[in-house]
């Protein structure tokens, strides 16, 4: 199969199925539905999917706040890993982000998945600290904008 170069365009309502069953497989914790994720569209707060061979590949969401935003989440069907999809989708938060006049974009990511870990890096995010709670730890990591 010949995959095509993926195009990220804003959430649509066709959409909503598979990008909650993307959350569900990727984030379990989150038990994300449709209807959930309709409703926390708003204008601080937006969702990406990642089109490849008229597929939904992946989806990253974004939340603005004050003067920055926050990437709430993101993940990329297996089989489309590796093929520039994720980087795709980093680079659109961050354009989305900068069109808004956010100052920097930041992000979660669990201690132990070194993988999210070193693609964020190599996609410009600079680790900030780490955090450590009851349940899990995790690290916060952050790309200055330019404004």
């Amino acid at each position: 199969m010949v995959v095509s170069e993926p195009f990220i365009r804003s959430i649509e309502e066709g959409d909503f199925k598979r990008v909650a069953e993307l959350i569900n497989k990727n984030f379990p914790h989150m038990r994300m539905t449709p209807s959930k994720l309709a409703w926390r569209l708003s204008p601080n707060y937006s969702y990406f999917v990642a089109v490849v061979n008229g597929e939904v590949a992946g989806f990253a969401d974004i939340k603005l706040r004050e003067k920055t935003a926050k990437l709430m989440g993101m993940a990329v069907e297996e089989k489309f890993r590796g093929r520039g999809v994720g980087s795709s989708l980093i680079r659109k938060a961050i354009e989305f982000s900068t069109e808004k006049g956010k100052r920097m974009v930041y992000l979660n990511v669990r201690r132990g998945n070194l993988a999210a870990i070193h693609f964020y890096q190599k996609n410009g995010f600079i680790l900030k600290k780490e955090v450590e709670n009851d349940d899990d730890s995790f690290y916060i990591l952050y790309r200055k904008l330019e404004t």
